[in-house]
């Protein structure tokens, strides 16, 4: 590579050094810090914030589209998991599990 790729390549100091101290605050900080900003920019737009919904929208969705995943695995996991004396009680739990998360 040449010389100019290799500083491409390479994060700037000053963006290494923010990275590093982000992913040291811990994760509670970093969420009020974010529900802080929020508020403050929700409050400096005033009428104009609701050109931002679909932020909130998609972001909503996302949240959303993780949580039947999500279920599925656990689940599964836990089924997995579980120390069965015979083949009939596994089977006993799997209908079981099946039964109580199926829709009506």
């Amino acid at each position: 590579m040449s010389d100019a790729a290799l500083a491409a390549a390479a994060p700037a100091p000053l963006a290494g050094k923010l990275r590093r101290y982000w992913f040291d605050v811990s994760l509670w900080k970093r969420t009020v810090l974010a529900l802080v900003a929020g508020v403050a920019v929700g409050s400096l737009l005033g009428e104009d914030a609701g050109q931002l919904k679909w932020l909130g929208d998609l972001f909503v969705r996302l949240i959303r589209m993780l949580v039947a995943p999500l279920v599925f695995v656990i689940i599964v996991s836990g089924i997995a998991a579980m120390v069965a004396r015979s083949e009939g009680e596994i089977d006993l739990a799997i209908m079981g599990g099946a039964r109580s998360t199926a829709p009506e």
